[in-house]
């Protein structure tokens, strides 16, 4: 079911854990692609170096050089790892919302990609797949006709 049908069922929500997974492939086949997904709570991240994500070690990275060896990689969000949280039912004032907002502490999963030579216009191509651990709370009852 659809954000939307969840919301006229319940007033709020905490996020358990969080999966992304990626298809990659790129392209080119003379000029090798580092690609990666990681997670990081900057809310601009397209100014940050690549090198920054792979030495942070939040993420997966991978060495593409063309779609005959397409790859898969996955990253995972976990409040209680990521904010060092012990009792996450606990804490939904930081991690938790109304239907209709996000969390007060956020994390976003980050794509990145970057030919090895630097002057390359490569193309990489994705498919994204986001899974959601998702608690709902506060039920509204639906009248009964």
């Amino acid at each position: 079911m659809g954000r939307d049908i969840w919301a006229q069922l319940y007033r709020e929500y905490i996020v358990l854990g969080a999966k992304i997974t990626l298809y990659c492939g790129s392209d080119q086949s003379q000029i090798p692609v580092t690609t990666g997904v990681s997670l990081n709570t900057n809310t601009n991240p397209l100014y940050t170096e690549t090198t920054s994500y792979m030495e942070a070690k939040t993420g997966q990275w991978v060495q593409l050089m063309d779609n005959r060896n397409a790859k898969r990689i996955s990253a995972h969000y976990s409040p209680a790892k990521y904010w060092n949280i012990k009792d996450i039912k606990d804490n939904r004032e930081e991690i938790g919302a109304p239907m209709t907002t996000n969390p007060a502490k956020e994390a976003f999963f980050v794509i990145w990609s970057q030919p090895n030579d630097r002057s390359s216009t490569n193309l990489t191509r994705y498919t994204v797949v986001i899974d959601y651990l998702v608690q709902f709370s506060e039920p509204i009852l639906q009248s009964q006709n």
